[in-house]
């Protein structure tokens, strides 16, 4: 049985540990309900940032007026559409390594105190292709996704739940747990779950934009290492 670890921070992907190509997301969902759906849609300015998968469906059926019903029923088409699309097409061309990710995950993975997990609004498919372009996924020892549910906050009691059937152990304390992420929607998760959010400015979201969620910490980008671990451990309860 593998030994309790006493933090679980949980990282969101997109933004705060890989950039795609800008206008990539649209040209996959655009190709998807014209392939899938036979609709010819136009996603200029839609807003996918801290979204799960199926609530990007979800929001775009409902705007190009599918039934909810007709909805419900493509999410398996869709899913099975973009993890195909993903895993063609994320390469370094297409994908940025955002700065200080790779340091940041290694000064974490070499301590016996931690346990590190994604938390994200892809399918595991699709999380698997953009970590694999740079290496990112023998870091994590789990995932929760995008796939499992329209509710980016219920992940996080996925990923308490599986986190504690993992180690053996009760239920992880709030202060325990670190959401580390790049959207107001990370932030509102680990709210949802009473955990500490550390926020990267490295997404779409504007520092001034968190005035409603509670944030511990900004950081331009991930690349001050002992800082950003500095952080993920203050006040934290040994």
């Amino acid at each position: 049985m593998p030994l309790p670890r006493r933090l679980l921070l949980l990282f969101d992907i997109d933004g705060t540990l890989v950039r795609m190509r800008r206008g990539l997301p649209r040209e996959i969902f655009e190709a998807m309900f014209r392939e899938e759906c036979s609709l010819e849609v136009n996603l200029k300015g839609f807003d996918y940032s801290g979204k799960t998968d199926r609530q990007i469906v979800q929001e775009l059926g409902a705007r190009v007026g599918m039934d909810p019903k007709a909805v419900e029923e493509l999410h398996p088409k869709a899913m099975a559409y973009i993890e195909t699309s993903l895993s063609r097409m994320m390469t370094p061309e297409s994908l940025q390594l955002l700065p200080g990710v790779h340091e940041l995950l290694q000064a974490l993975n070499s301590r016996n105190d931690c346990t590190l997990a994604i938390l994200t609004g892809n399918t595991p498919g699709g999380a698997k292709a953009k970590l694999d372009v740079f290496g990112l996924s023998e870091y994590f020892k789990f995932g929760v996704y995008g796939s499992q549910t329209h509710d980016r906050n219920l992940l996080g009691p996925l990923a308490l739940d599986m986190a504690s059937k993992l180690h053996g152990t009760d239920a992880f304390a709030p202060n325990d747990v670190v959401v580390i992420g790049d959207s107001i929607r990370d932030a509102a998760c680990a709210r949802a779950i009473g955990a500490r959010a550390i926020i990267t400015l490295t997404g779409s979201s504007l520092k001034e934009a968190f005035v409603h969620e509670p944030v511990q910490r900004f950081f331009d980008d991930l690349s001050e290492t002992a800082n950003v671990v500095d952080a993920i451990y203050q006040n934290h309860s040994s």
